[in-house]
């Protein structure tokens, strides 16, 4: 099976991988992390092969949060995926976005729920993620609609309150 049996069934027309992989990240156990179709953002693990040999499917297409929180937030756009302190975390954006600000949206989702990263600059806290030595690490996007694409840090570290 292609996806999770408790994915809701308007999503299981996009358990594949068209328009997909802008979320990759290495898995702790078995190969890849790769988020699929771009409607639905759902996320599958993909076993490594050894050279010569063809990919599978590890772990079937799920939700990474739940869709209904990303739709009320305005988020359309899985930019960043990765395994954190045993978790699996994403980052989202709002794929047309002109000005970049997001109004206190929340926009990373922890393992758990989906909260706000920094200021209410969405565009500043989007793009890849990963984890390195137990601290969590988010880069600049430069998506569509983004007016200032190549300004400041385009490294951020994800400071988890608590």
């Amino acid at each position: 099976m292609s996806h999770d049996p408790a994915l809701p069934e308007p999503l299981h027309q996009f358990a594949k991988f068209g328009w997909g992989g802008r979320a990759l990240a290495s898995s702790n156990a078995y190969g890849l992390l790769i988020s699929g179709h771009r409607i639905g953002d759902l996320v599958a693990e993909v076993r490594i092969p050894p050279i010569g040999e063809v990919a599978d499917l590890w772990k079937p297409f799920c939700e990474l949060a739940p869709a209904a929180e990303l739709r009320v937030n305005r988020l359309d756009e899985l930019v960043g995926v990765a395994e954190h302190r045993g978790k699996t975390v994403g980052l989202f954006q709002e794929y047309y976005d002109v000005d970049g600000k997001d109004g206190g949206r929340k926009s990373f989702f922890d393992g758990e729920r989906l909260v706000q990263l920094g200021s209410g600059e969405l565009k500043k806290h989007a793009g890849y993620l990963t984890s390195h030595d137990g601290k969590l690490f988010c880069g600049r996007s430069s998506g569509a609609g983004n007016i200032d694409i190549n300004h400041g840090p385009v490294l951020y570290e994800i400071v988890e309150e608590g």
